[in-house]
C-alpha cells in the first residue's frame, strides 16, 4: 500500500497525464486529412453501420436536410464522433428506444453566443444525435467531456469516447451543445463551420436582411431559463406582439386564468416541477381550446415525436416544435405560422 507521500505523488502524475491527454485531444493542430465534404454523404452509409452496432430494440432514423452547406473536416474523425455518440446512446437505452440523427443549416447569432461563450457567430452545419434514453443529471453533464470520466461499471468503458468527440469539434473550429434531462433522453448537437465555395463570399446567411413577419397578438412566453425568456421577449416585442411571461408550468396556468386575451403560448418542454411543456399544453387546451400553442426544446422534433407517440395531440405539438437554439428569424416565422394555423 502507498504511503501518504507516494499516494500524493501518484495522484499528481495521474492528473498531469490526464491534462496532457486532454490537451492532445483539443489543442493539437488541425488534422492533415481535412476535406471539403457534405455531411449527408457520410450519414447515409453510416446508418447501416450504426444500426449494426446497436441492439435490434433501438430504431435508427436519419433526418437529413436538403441543400446542406459544405464543411472542411477530417471525414474519419466525423465518422468516429458519430459512432461514439451512437454507442453512448445505446448504453442509455438498455430497454430499447429511438436514435435520431439529423442535419440542418443553422445560423448562430449574438444572443446564442452570449449564453454559450464557446460558440462563435456565423453559419454552421448542425449534426444532431438524439436518444430517448435515461438522460443525465447536471452533475454528469458538467464532467461529460473530461477524459476517463464515465458512469459505467469498471471494465465497461474507457471514458474517452466523448472526450474524443469534443476534441474533434474543437479541432474543426466548431461547437458542441448537450441537452439532457433524467428520464427524458439526450441530444448532442455538433456545429461545424460552413465552408464557402468562394474565397471571398459576398454574403453569408447570417448577413442576410430578411423581412420578418410582424403581429399584434398577445403571447405568453413560458421558460425557466431567464436569459432565453428575456431574449424571446425582446425579439417578439420588437415585432409588435404584446408579451406576458411565466417561469414555470404552474405560473403559466395562473397567467392563462388571469388573462383571457392570450392568443398563443410559447412554452419550453423541459421545466422544473411536475408540469412540463406537454402537461401545460394539455391543461391550457382544456381551459381554452382556441389557444394556439408552440413548444420549444433542446431536443429535436423527430425525437420528441418518438417520445410522445403517434397520432395524438401531443405528437402534433412535437412535430411543430421549435428546436433550440433558435435565432430571431426562426422564432419570428414559427410564431407567425402557429398563429396563422400553418404549423
Amino acid at each position: 500500500m502507498l504511503n501518504e507521500q507516494e499516494a500524493r505523488r501518484a495522484n499528481e502524475l495521474l492528473e498531469k497525464g490526464i491534462n496532457s491527454l486532454h490537451e492532445s485531444f483539443v489543442s493539437r493542430d488541425a488534422p492533415s486529412d481535412v476535406e471539403r465534404i457534405t455531411v449527408n454523404d457520410f450519414m447515409v452509409p453510416m446508418k447501416e453501420l450504426i444500426a449494426t452496432a446497436l441492439t435490434p430494440s433501438i430504431n435508427v432514423e436519419n433526418r437529413l436536410a436538403d441543400n446542406l452547406w459544405s464543411v472542411e473536416i477530417d471525414p474519419g474523425d466525423l465518422e468516429d464522433a458519430i459512432l461514439n455518440l451512437a454507442l453512448n446512446a445505446r448504453d442509455a437505452m438498455p430497454e430499447g428506444g429511438a436514435l435520431v440523427i439529423e442535419t440542418a443549416n443553422r445560423v448562430l447569432d449574438e444572443n446564442y453566443v452570449k449564453n454559450n461563450p464557446s460558440a462563435t457567430v456565423g453559419d454552421f452545419v448542425m449534426i444532431s444525435v438524439s436518444d430517448t434514453g435515461t438522460g443525465m443529471t447536471d452533475e454528469v453533464k458538467e464532467k461529460l467531456f473530461e477524459p476517463f470520466f464515465t458512469t459505467k461499471e469498471v471494465g465497461e468503458g474507457t471514458g474517452l469516447g466523448l472526450s474524443m468527440v469534443y476534441g474533434f469539434v474543437e479541432r474543426s473550429r466548431g461547437h458542441i451543445k448537450v441537452y439532457s434531462e433524467p428520464g427524458a433522453g439526450t441530444t448532442f448537437r455538433i456545429y461545424l463551420p460552413r465552408t464557402h465555395e468562394k474565397a471571398i463570399e459576398a454574403e453569408t446567411a447570417s448577413d442576410r436582411q430578411i423581412k420578418l413577419p410582424h403581429g399584434s397578438e398577445t403571447i405568453l412566453i413560458v421558460d425557466d431559463e431567464e436569459a432565453l425568456r428575456i431574449a424571446a421577449v425582446l425579439y417578439l416585442e420588437a415585432l409588435g406582439y404584446k408579451i406576458l411571461t411565466a417561469n414555470n408550468g404552474q405560473q403559466a396556468l395562473e397567467v392563462l386564468n388571469d388573462h383571457q386575451g392570450i392568443d398563443l403560448m410559447f412554452c419550453d418542454v423541459i421545466m422544473p416541477g411536475e408540469l412540463d411543456g406537454y402537461r401545460v399544453a394539455l391543461a391550457a387546451r382544456e381551459r381554452n381550446p382556441a389557444l394556439k400553442i408552440l413548444l420549444t426544446s433542446g431536443f429535436t422534433r423527430k425525437r420528441e415525436g418518438y417520445a410522445t407517440g403517434d397520432g395524438s395531440y401531443l405528437s402534433s405539438l412535437a412535430n411543430s416544435l421549435l428546436s433550440k437554439p433558435y435565432n430571431h428569424e426562426e422564432l419570428a416565422f414559427a410564431i407567425r405560422r402557429t398563429l396563422d394555423g400553418e404549423s
